[in-house]
């Protein structure tokens, strides 16, 4: 049989489907082969499941065949093809003795021309199918999970649905002839109408897999998109490029394993900051959706043919339609010049006519609507990536009035309330109602734009409308009524030149009617987590101090006073500090710049929104989440920093909704468990707890490849963790090279030193492995599962990472390593001659530069740089320096800094005093008061926040603060750009500013106190001017680096040997 995933259900079974809410019944698909008992409607199911259906209650029939001639050949080879590899068998082949003559349906065979495809018309079967809706990864959730410059692949499965087996009970049902022979499909057809509910399932699933290992992914039925790895966004653009290799790596062995055959021709493995995915090319330079010129000259030649020859068929007409349609994303009008093509394709539907004459007068608006598309494809279109923040905005009861004179509205965005309305003009005071609604919807929209153009740029503005002709005629994109159809032209055309998107919502007028919509929500608008478990939840991850998603009954209350915290609230109610999440900074509190630290439960559906929003605001909550792997998840792996179980799966108990009856009514989730994420790495740059995430994940990794019982991290045991240890050295992807102890190179880092027949090999260094995978995993064990750092041998319980066998492994790595002369190496020192070179150029830079974001950013970079040269602090103390504790010397002499906040600094406060140098291109002063001076004519506030901000990309200030891996990789970036050495990190400036220090004579005790060490001997470690000179002399670009995930051929060969 041709279907490759029944060879791989092992690997489905222990890898894919591991938590899968549908486990059984996706294997069972594998193993045995889809069971039409499971989609049939309740008449043709059979008495019982003990009594399944009976093909022969199906009526025979048959149905000939419709195969245009010049296709014969096609269809002969394809059918060759399908028999082949076993798609397709004969009847008489595969009936048995007691099958009956013929299968019981026979059905039509025929032909997509523009492929060209072979269709198997299964609707005589399909009537019989119960309605499977689901949801799929449309082209316009890109945005949802790109991230701005990322790079990007795709991937496309061959004959995606010949991948999966159907009973051979079901068999008998799915017939067709073909010269005189009868045949059955033995695989899903394209056709059946269950065939993408089953596959899309599938593929699903295995998309949850990747993004549970920080890979943003997307799944349309055979389509993938795939993006590089969550925790790398915003780093320069070999390391994304890196990381979307290493993601499409991944899936591509991950497609291997699950028997998914590839289309090379189709597949797009280079990664780029341009992708096509579903039709649609995607940019995430300019965050755009754009339409390929391609697909754009083949819509064009249709039309024009067409309209030159006069006349256009049923056929022709629908592929136009279909294609036009599916340019809404780049082309936001698109729907609205398609209400004569869908007038007129309903036409033919209800007679004998298979095409349309564009001669005769009733043709006139196809004419006039293909004419208008031959205008737009005659040019290129791009859409925006909309972002997750709302507008509000109500037409007020004036224009609802059909005896009234005036229209108005009022808007609320980032300003106040922006109020509009005026008179009709004489030829409107006639005018039905719905005519005179969307005058007033334009028009308020309209001087709202033209008094603030950049507002609401890439934003969804939310309009509340009381008239339901209205509403449905925005959602269809058309209008019967010509004079309507203009007016929802205009509107479009307005969201196109000032790049947002709107939305309508209808609400009653009656007196009670807004009363009424508000009074009866949603049930999973008002569930809630109940008092026992929020106090559990406060006290675990909390105290928060906002409820992001609330009402004055729902909020919840501080377990600490009894108040209830602020909240927003969908409608206005009491208390409530705002309306619609989506249209608040959720970053801050409301009316100040005091970080917000939110709680939010958000209703499963609005999960990937509330997401986004989170990010787009750069702001720390905990959202309460189903634990499912759905396209939202990489972005909350990667921000999450802590997680906990809030309820199992139909646990009840935990959550709670209010009943008509006045009291709290416990609510169960069946189909998955509550999780808890603390959110914040991805917006603020936590790397090192992804990091931690990362380690756990590749420790469970190989433990669930090579343990024989399929054990995780969970149940690991100190000999797994040296396992681990063992094997990651094995991998040789360390940079340091071990050799044998009778090597002779011994000392030497050229493999070329090495004695013939020698082992020698690269191995992680010994303080690598125990500040990178040890440090980390230990972390993860303490942070993630509650363990503390004791093992207890006798029972096997604890941190295993603290297991005396552990720390004898990692004491024995350093005593093997050092006999043969490998020991660590601390950053190159940055000493102030190259930092004379560098910060120059970087002032020139920001002067040629037309961008405000990269000339704020770069200044922003001179006085950091520069301040850590002088300073000698590590990148992560400065990163926690507020601007109120900058405090500035008389006559500009120089500046007083109060580190709060370091490394080794938590309960007192450390002063230093930054005076002027006589070298201007390297002093701190200048360059902290250049930076100063910068901020405040951009608009920045530094008398608050922190010092050295993020910037956004149109030059704003970021509320989050910059971390030590932003610093380091911005350092490498601006030393490229200068053509100098780019092996440097921000720890260079606290060894190079030491040394340079020393060299010119400071007194030992004066760099202890600048820099902050505590001890002569860890000061004199840092300014040894032997040691150091040396150092800075022999070093090299193969000093170690950062550790980066062991996914790539790690990942295949565990997966290979557990298959094994």
């Amino acid at each position: 049989m041709y279907s490759s995933e029944r060879w791989h259900v092992a690997f489905w079974d222990e890898v894919i489907l591991v938590d899968h809410p549908r486990r059984d019944s996706l294997l069972a698909y594998l193993r045995d082969g889809v069971n039409f008992q499971d989609f049939l409607i309740d008449s043709h199911r059979g008495p019982s499941a003990q009594q399944p259906y009976n093909v022969a209650s199906f009526r025979q029939a048959v149905f000939p065949n419709r195969i245009p001639s010049k296709f014969v050949p096609f269809v002969e080879s394809e059918l060759q093809s399908l028999v082949a590899r076993g798609c397709v068998a004969k009847w008489s082949d595969v009936k048995g003795p007691a099958g009956p003559v013929r299968p019981r349906l026979i059905m039509a065979l025929s032909v997509e021309e523009t492929k060209p495809r072979l269709i198997y018309d299964a609707r005589p079967l399909n009537q019989f199918f119960k309605r499977m809706p689901f949801s799929m990864d449309t082209v316009a959730r890109v945005a949802n999970v790109a991230s701005p410059r990322c790079y990007m692949t795709s991937l496309d499965d061959s004959s995606a649905f010949h991948h999966i087996l159907i009973r051979p009970s079901s068999w008998p049902l799915l017939g067709f002839e073909y010269g005189g022979v009868d045949y059955v499909w033995c695989v899903l057809p394209f056709g059946l109408s269950i065939s993408p509910f089953v596959y899309h399932t599938l593929s699903e699933a295995k998309a949850a897999f990747l993004r549970s290992l920080g890979i943003p992914a997307l799944a349309y039925l055979d389509d993938s998109f795939l993006t590089n790895l969550e925790g790398t966004q915003g780093q320069p653009a070999r390391e994304q490029w890196l990381a979307a290799c290493e993601a499409t790596h991944i899936s591509v062995l991950v497609s291997y394993f699950c028997g998914n055959f590839l289309s090379p021709k189709k597949c797009d493995w280079r990664p780029t900051t341009v992708q096509k995915y579903l039709g649609m090319l995607c940019d995430s330079a300019t965050a755009t959706f754009r339409v390929p010129q391609d697909k754009l000259d083949a819509v064009h030649d249709i039309l024009k043919e067409s309209l030159a020859a006069g006349n256009i068929s049923f056929r022709t007409l629908q592929r136009v339609a279909g294609k036009v349609t599916s340019m809404t994303v780049a082309i936001r009008p698109a729907s609205l010049y398609t209400q004569a093509m869908f007038a007129a394709l309903a036409a033919l539907e209800r007679s004998t006519l298979r095409s349309v004459d564009l001669t005769k007068d009733s043709g006139a608006d196809l004419v006039g609507e293909m004419r208008k598309w031959l205008d737009i494809t005659a040019t290129t279109h791009e859409g925006p990536w909309q972002l997750a923040r709302h507008f509000t905005a109500a037409l007020t009861k004036g224009a609802s009035d059909a005896s009234s004179l005036a229209w108005g509205g009022v808007l609320y965005a980032a300003t106040d309330p922006f109020e509009a309305g005026g008179m009709f003009p004489p030829e409107w005071m006639s005018s039905h109602i719905n005519l005179k609604e969307l005058y007033a919807l334009y028009h308020v929209l309209l001087q709202f734009c033209q008094r603030h153009p950049d507002c609401l740029r890439r934003a969804q503005v939310f309009v509340d409308v009381d008239n339901q002709s209205v509403v449905g005629a925005f959602n269809r994109g058309r209008a019967k009524n010509r004079a309507a159809h203009k007016l929802l032209i205009r509107l479009f055309d307005l969201q196109i030149e000032y790049d947002f998107l709107l939305s309508l919502k209808w609400v009653p007028t009656a007196d009670n009617g807004v009363a009424d919509a508000i009074s009866r929500p949603s049930r999973e608008t008002i569930i809630r987590l109940g008092p026992d478990a929020f106090r559990q939840l406060w006290q675990e991850l909390g105290p928060f101090n906002i409820d992001l998603m609330a009402c004055t009954a729902s909020a919840q209350h501080s377990p600490s006073s009894g108040r209830a915290l602020p909240f927003f609230s969908r409608y206005h109610c009491a208390g409530s500090m705002g309306v619609d999440v989506f249209a608040q900074n959720v970053a801050v509190l409301p009316g100040g710049h005091v970080p917000a630290f939110g709680f939010c439960f958000p209703p499963p559906v609005m999960a990937g929104h509330v997401v986004q929003h989170l990010a787009e605001c750069r702001a720390r909550a905990v959202v309460i989440l189903p634990s499912v792997k759905a396209y939202w998840f990489p972005r909350v792996r990667s921000a999450t920093t802590r997680s906990t179980e809030v309820a199992g799966i139909n646990e009840g108990g935990v959550f709670v909704w209010p009943s008509a009856e006045g009291v709290l009514k416990t609510w169960r989730y069946p189909r998955w468990a509550m999780m808890a994420y603390e959110m914040e790495a991805a917006m603020s740059g936590r790397a090192g707890e992804v990091r931690k995430h990362r380690v756990a994940d590749e420790f469970d990794l190989f433990l669930l490849s090579y343990s024989g019982g399929g054990k995780g991290w969970v149940h690991a045991s100190p000999d797994d963790v040296v396992d681990w240890f063992s094997y990651l050295d094995s991998q040789g992807k360390g940079t340091k090279l071990v050799h044998d102890a009778t090597c002779a190179g011994v000392g030497s880092s050229d493999r070329r030193s090495c004695s013939p027949g020698a082992t020698c090999k690269k191995r992680y260094g010994a303080e690598s492995l125990r500040k990178g995978f040890y440090s980390k995993l230990k972390m993860a064990y303490k942070e993630q599962l509650g363990r503390g750092d004791d093992w207890n041998p006798t029972v096997g319980s604890g941190n295993p990472c603290a297991s005396p066998t552990v720390d004898a492994y990692l004491t024995f790595t350093t005593e093997e390593q050092k006999r043969v002369g490998v020991t660590a190496k601390q950053a190159a020192p940055l000493l102030e001659d190259t930092l004379g070179e560098l910060l120059p150029h970087m002032r020139l830079r920001a002067l040629a530069s037309d961008s405000m974001a990269e000339r704020i950013a770069i200044t922003r970079d001179v006085a950091l740089f520069s301040l850590a040269h002088h300073s000698m602090r590590r990148g992560f103390d400065l990163s926690f320096t507020l601007g109120s504790q900058v405090l500035r010397l008389p006559e500009s002499r120089g500046f007083i800094f109060n580190f709060l906040f370091g490394k080794t600094l938590r309960a007192s406060t450390e002063a230093i005093v930054v005076l002027a140098s006589t070298n201007r291109d390297v002093c701190a002063v200048r360059a902290v008061a250049e930076y100063i001076l910068a901020a405040q004519q951009v608009g920045w506030d530094l008398s608050s926040g922190y010092l050295f901000p993020s910037v956004l990309d149109d030059g704003s200030r970021g509320n989050s603060k910059l971390v030590a891996t932003q610093m380091t990789s911005s350092l490498q970036a601006h030393l490229r750009a200068a053509s100098l050495p780019a092996h440097f990190s921000m720890h260079s400036f606290r060894v190079g500013g030491s040394l340079s220090r020393s060299m010119g004579g400071s007194a030992i005790e004066e760099i202890m106190q600048i820099g902050g060490w505590k001890t002569e001997s860890m000061a004199k470690y840092y300014v040894e001017p032997s040691s150091k000179r040396q150092r800075a002399a022999n070093y090299t670009a193969t000093n170690e680096e950062p550790l980066s995930p062991a996914f790539e051929t790690d990942f295949a060969a565990c997966v290979r040997r557990k298959l094994a």
